[in-house]
């Protein structure tokens, strides 16, 4: 059985796949597999699996008819045999010492979070990783470290991270196949309700590439509000369970919710056939009192604070209409 098993769902890669095989074939650590799963590309991505396969029988290629991302890393976690799990997307790639680094500090943590280089089209490079190397258990008193987390962006993707395969397992934890925005977020929130102990690295060795061609980050999503205000909930839902719930936590939250109200809000001229109905949806969240609370933690004018506390949906309605004439 291999140590690890690394996961890459494939669709229409071509143009950076090569670089992000090759980049997992030169790993300092030998014991691996790559299950490498094709989503019903319509370029050479499958070609280009097929010949590192040939190459390497490490490489485990799978093809199906395109069903979506999620639904290629369940299959990839359903074939995967390793202890470890990892994620790679095929249009990013890793460090030679990657697997070697992440691995290392697996010891009695139950998930390994690591830092991230953003790599951008024109060059530009930025780099996020934890600011220490360090073991703590998931409780009240270290709700610092993990908001230290989340504003880093290192909570939210399943990249960057090593997982245990029997957590996964004996949980029955998957990608949402319905979710088209956010499914990373949600299958490590699911996760991390059965950890204990996280091991967070100083350390950056995965590059994920920005401004991708047709990535949802990229394009107008319709149904935003709705999706990241149902994602702030599950995350929200995994703090209380846990009885991670100080002031720090509470602060962070509330200005994040804060951000998803107020461009819920402003997000209404771009919808197609806008109506109040919408308007009063966004304002209809039972957290308002919260948000009443935490009203200092989020910047904008104060009329705005006021209409979305007092539930004003009508003045938003018909600032729009003016607004827009």
């Amino acid at each position: 059985m291999p140590r690890v098993s690394i996961i890459i769902p494939v669709f229409n890669a071509a143009l950076h796949l090569d670089r992000c095989l090759n980049s997992v074939f030169t790993q300092s650590v030998t014991d691996w597999e790559c299950v490498l799963i094709d989503d019903g590309s319509s370029d050479n991505s499958y070609g280009i699996c097929s010949s590192w396969a040939e190459r390497d029988d490490r490489f485990i290629v799978k093809h199906q008819r395109n069903a979506g991302v999620s639904n290629a890393r369940n299959r990839g976690l359903d074939i995967g045999t390793g202890k470890y799990i990892v994620f790679i997307d095929a249009d990013d790639w890793i460090e030679p010492d990657y697997l070697l680094e992440l691995l290392s500090h697996t010891g009695e943590s139950d998930l390994v979070v690591s830092g991230q280089i953003r790599d951008f089209l024109d060059g530009k490079r930025i780099e996020y990783q934890p600011d220490s190397t360090i073991c703590f258990e998931l409780e009240k008193k270290n709700a610092r470290r993990l908001v230290e987390l989340e504003s880093s962006l290192l909570l939210y993707a399943v990249h960057e991270k090593v997982f245990k395969s029997d957590i996964i397992k004996k949980a029955g934890i998957r990608f949402l196949e319905s979710c088209s925005h956010g499914e990373d977020l949600l299958f490590v929130f699911n996760y991390l309700r059965y950890v204990k102990v996280v091991q967070q690295i100083s350390y950056s060795g995965y590059h994920y590439q920005i401004a991708r061609n047709n990535t949802l980050s990229s394009t107008f999503r319709p149904f935003q509000f709705r999706e990241d205000y149902s994602q702030w909930t599950v995350i929200d839902a995994f703090y209380k369970a846990k009885g991670i719930d100080d002031e720090t936590i509470r602060s962070f939250h509330a200005k994040r919710l804060w951000g998803i109200v107020y461009d819920g809000v402003f997000i209404f001229p771009k919808l197609d056939n806008p109506t109040r109905k919408y308007l009063k949806e966004v304002l209809s969240i039972p957290e308002i009192e919260m948000l009443r609370e935490q009203s200092h933690v989020f910047y904008c004018s104060r009329w705005i604070k006021q209409c979305i506390l007092r539930r004003w949906s009508l003045v938003f309605f018909f600032y729009f209409k003016v607004a827009n004439r």
